[in-house]
């Protein structure tokens, strides 16, 4: 993998997963907002939905660009299928078509669900098989590149944590 990394204490390096687990949790916090928004919250609900979609497409971006890549050359681990790697694709599509829907439509409602569905999959499967095997798999040197990895490619995404409001 990528040996060139090196850190100076190993208190100071960061889990993989509890990055990519932060991720999930902080999305399902912006859809439980937007679970409990009506349409008559239209403002609330189109700020609410917006960093929901930096947050999704952040994320995927980060699992495309880092993820993926990183786990192509061990066989022990399935790599995500196609199919599963073009879950991205038709998440970031849903979102576009949602943003571009009036948030007080029930047409934005169903098209709501409908990603919340499939974005709640995509993100189990990550945790419940993906997950385990990158663990399994990597050597604790390998994960903490990893680790590393991934903790640069949220930067370089702007995750906007500091904007989110947190969930009462």
């Amino acid at each position: 993998m990528h040996r060139g990394i090196s850190h100076t204490r190993p208190e100071d390096s960061v889990d993989a997963f509890a990055l990519l687990k932060a991720d999930h949790k902080r999305i399902g916090n912006l859809i439980v907002r937007l679970e409990v928004t009506t349409e008559r919250s239209d403002k609330y609900r189109a700020g609410v939905f917006e960093q929901l979609r930096k947050n999704v497409v952040a994320h995927l971006e980060v699992e495309e660009e880092i993820l993926y890549p990183a786990l192509k050359d061990y066989k022990q681990i399935q790599p995500p299928s196609p199919e599963a790697q073009e879950e991205g694709k038709g998440l970031r599509i849903l979102l576009e078509e949602i943003a571009s829907i009036p948030v007080y439509s029930k047409e934005w409602e169903a098209k709501f669900v409908a990603f919340r569905e499939s974005l709640r999959l995509h993100l189990n499967e990550k945790e419940r098989d993906l997950f385990p095997k990158v663990r399994r798999a990597l050597s604790p040197e390998e994960w903490e590149d990893l680790a590393v990895l991934l903790e640069r490619a949220h930067l370089r995404h702007s995750f906007q944590s500091s904007d989110l409001v947190a969930m009462h």
